[in-house]
């Protein structure tokens, strides 16, 4: 009987530990009454559900408990709609047919922040590609078309660098530099060491460069070589 009430004392206390999470989503959207709302994490090397719930009436609510803050995807039916930080607290969701919006704590307020930033630059990006092509339609010669855009678009680009690179080594210690990380490294049509994936890891913690996802990115990266050298 003491043995029984020492186990059920400490699974209370971990219980107790757990931080609890709740999503609170709406939308104006009509077409997704009905659809299945789930926030799913990686596991080992895929997607593992952890809370699902339901769009009734431009609503939607999801909860869930979590040991730590950690990186998850958004999901609505088949299709990722934001990613997004499980922590303890209140995040808030408001899908709009023409943004995005997530906040309500603070790592989500941050990687919300950093997302427009982004989404900023890609599309002055997406303008600049949109001006080559008008170009060359018109029939702009190649290396004009260089000469106007290609030094812009460099420049651009670059921006887009900094930031991702100063956003990550900035959140070395939380949840936001992995997860920010890992959608940097699955953008990578190989695993290779990119002057920006090495300026990264260099300055990295070893609990930074030893999370498994960073970690087997980084075994991949060296097989790959070896075998491109074995190749050549």
């Amino acid at each position: 009987m003491h043995k029984f009430l020492m186990i059920l004392a400490a699974v209370l206390m971990l219980a107790s530990c757990a931080k609890k999470y709740k999503i609170e989503g709406s939308s104006a959207i009509s077409e997704l009454d009905g659809k299945k709302i789930s926030v799913k994490v990686i596991k080992d090397d895929s997607l593992a559900t952890v809370a699902t719930g339901t769009m009734a009436h431009g609503k939607f609510t999801v909860k869930g408990q979590i040991d730590s803050a950690t990186m998850a995807n958004l999901f609505i039916g088949e299709d990722i709609v934001i990613p997004i930080v499980l922590e303890e607290g209140e995040i808030s969701v408001d899908l709009k047919a023409e943004d995005l919006v997530w906040g309500g704590t603070e790592l989500n307020e941050t990687l919300y922040k950093f997302f427009k930033s982004r989404d900023s630059l890609q599309t002055q990006l997406r303008d600049i590609q949109k001006m080559e092509y008008e170009m060359t339609v018109n029939g702009v010669d190649e290396q004009t078309i260089n000469q106007r855009l290609m030094a812009e678009m460099q420049k651009v680009s670059a921006k887009e660098d900094v930031l991702t690179t100063s956003f990550i080594k900035s959140h070395y210690n939380d949840a936001l530099g992995v997860g920010v990380f890992v959608m940097l490294l699955s953008n990578m049509q190989y695993p290779v060491m990119t002057p920006q994936i090495e300026d990264i890891l260099t300055t990295a913690p070893d609990a930074f460069k030893q999370h498994k996802l960073v970690k087997k990115y980084q075994e991949d990266a060296k097989q790959f070589s070896e075998q491109q050298n074995l190749a050549k």
